[in-house]
C-alpha cells in the first residue's frame, strides 16, 4: 500500500467518519462525499488521483447507481464497489460482467471490507 485515494460516498455522517478513520489508518488517502451529486463533482476533480470508489446506492441528489454511471461514463476504467444493505438487478449484472468489482452488504466485517479493498486496488485497471 502506497497512499492510495479512495472516494468513499456513504450519507450517513457517522458511518462515512468511521470509514474514513479505518481507511486512513490503513494508510489510504479517503475523499469522503454524502451524495451522488458530490461524488460525481469529486471524481471530475480528482480522478487521476483515485484508485477506487466505493459508493452506498441509496444516496441523496442522485442515486448511488446513477453516480457510478455518470463516474464509468468519463472513466472507463473506474474501479468501484458498492457498500449498501440491498442489491438491484443493475448491480448484479454489473457485478457480473466485471463493470463492478463487488458488493458489501450492510453490515459489513470491516477486516473482510479492508481485504477486498486491498485485492481490489491491486487489480489492474479493466
Amino acid at each position: 500500500m502506497g497512499g492510495e485515494m479512495i472516494l468513499f460516498v456513504e450519507d450517513e455522517a457517522q458511518q462515512l467518519k468511521y470509514m474514513r478513520r479505518l481507511l486512513e489508518g490503513e494508510g489510504y488517502r479517503v475523499l469522503g462525499a454524502q451524495d451522488g451529486v458530490e461524488a460525481v463533482e469529486l471524481h471530475r476533480r480528482h480522478s487521476n488521483e483515485i484508485d477506487l470508489v466505493v459508493l452506498d446506492l441509496r444516496l441523496p441528489k442522485l442515486s448511488g447507481w446513477d453516480a457510478f454511471q455518470e463516474m464509468k461514463r468519463e472513466d472507463p476504467s473506474l474501479k468501484a464497489l458498492v457498500a449498501s444493505a440491498y442489491v438491484t438487478p443493475e448491480v448484479k449484472s454489473a457485478i457480473e460482467t466485471g463493470e463492478l468489482l463487488g458488493l458489501f452488504v450492510k453490515p459489513y466485517s470491516p477486516d473482510l471490507f479492508l481485504a477486498r479493498i486491498s485485492d481490489v486496488i491491486r487489480k489492474p485497471a479493466l
